[in-house]
């Protein structure tokens, strides 16, 4: 076993069921532990969220490397923002649910997604290149899905989290 504890074990066997084998299963949570250690966060916290993630987008085309990527953009954003672990763990359940409907609707995007990371709805219509009016339309009828949101939402993520990080560098030099 990877992990000691029964509650890491219960994530360890989360994680073979979302990747399919232990030997992903242990490669994805090399990574998990990686990113948090990286990013402060705690190791049980983001491995369970990860595995939702990875079980959410297995059979997608979200599965493997865009899920990380994902994943690493909500932690980075919520790292940047000093954002609880609720709050993070309740980001990327949002985007799980997202993932698993394969549709974004405004429930996961405003009341979900928005109360837990600032600012979500309008990186949101920048990451899809859209005024507010034409993205509330986008989503309400039910035309934005989340293989093609997703990746367009995280790289704006990462981009935002990269600038108020130089940001904060270049005030510390002053």
């Amino acid at each position: 076993m990877l992990f000691r504890s029964m509650e890491f074990e219960r994530l360890e066997y989360k994680m073979i069921a979302a990747t399919g084998s232990a030997a992903l299963a242990a490669n994805e949570l090399g990574f998990v532990r990686s990113e948090s250690e990286r990013l402060g966060l705690r190791l049980k916290d983001a491995a369970n969220m990860f595995g939702t993630l990875a079980a959410s987008a297995k059979g997608t085309s979200l599965e493997g490397e865009k899920i990380r990527q994902i994943f690493t953009a909500v932690s980075e954003a919520a790292t940047v923002m000093r954002l609880s672990s609720e709050d993070v763990n309740g980001a990327l359940y949002a985007i799980s649910q997202m993932i698993s409907k394969g549709k974004v609707s405004m429930e996961e995007l405003r009341q979900q997604l928005g109360e837990r990371l600032p600012g979500a709805l309008l990186l949101s219509q920048r990451a899809m290149g859209l005024t507010g009016e034409e993205f509330d339309k986008l989503v309400t009828r039910g035309n934005l899905t989340a293989d093609v949101f997703l990746p367009k939402l995280s790289a704006e993520m990462q981009r935002r989290s990269e600038e108020r990080r130089v940001g904060k560098e270049c005030r510390s030099r002053w």
